[in-house]
């Protein structure tokens, strides 16, 4: 998958997020994260 693939999976998970079909946004966003496993999804505590 190229870097243009993975800007295009994350324009659908938000399209899917903003429409409420959360299964569909779901399983775009667990894609994106098996991509990206080291980014950090949510906020840092310290």
């Amino acid at each position: 998958m190229a870097r243009e693939d993975d800007r295009e999976l994350y324009k659908r998970a938000q399209q899917a997020w903003e429409a409420e079909d959360w299964p569909r946004a779901a399983e775009l966003w667990e894609r994106l994260a098996r991509r990206y496993p080291d980014i950090p999804t949510g906020p840092v505590r310290g």
